[in-house]
């Protein structure tokens, strides 16, 4: 199984802490970066020079093996994306 989206939610948050219980954080397994994925640019006319926090989760059953895990570049949109190689 693989869950993956804009969730909006930090690694302390309740449900993240909930959600890992039963699947693996692909980005945190590849132990790579801070992986902060909002914002991207500008936010309600706020300049952000970089991304600050990572709100975006890629999770995975534990059959799924993580073998990379990164953030994209500038997207165009508020925050980047979160990309990862999984295999089965």
């Amino acid at each position: 199984m693989i869950v993956a989206g804009d969730s909006n939610m930090t690694g302390q948050s309740a449900t993240y802490r909930r959600l890992t219980q039963r699947l693996g954080d692909a980005h945190r397994e590849a132990r790579w970066g801070l992986g902060h994925t909002f914002p991207d640019g500008e936010v309600r006319l706020i300049p952000a020079p970089f991304p600050l926090v990572r709100i975006d989760h890629i999770f995975h059953s534990r059959d799924v093996v993580v073998e990379k895990a990164r953030v994209g570049g500038s997207s165009g949109r508020e925050r980047r994306l979160l990309i990862a190689e999984l295999s089965f």
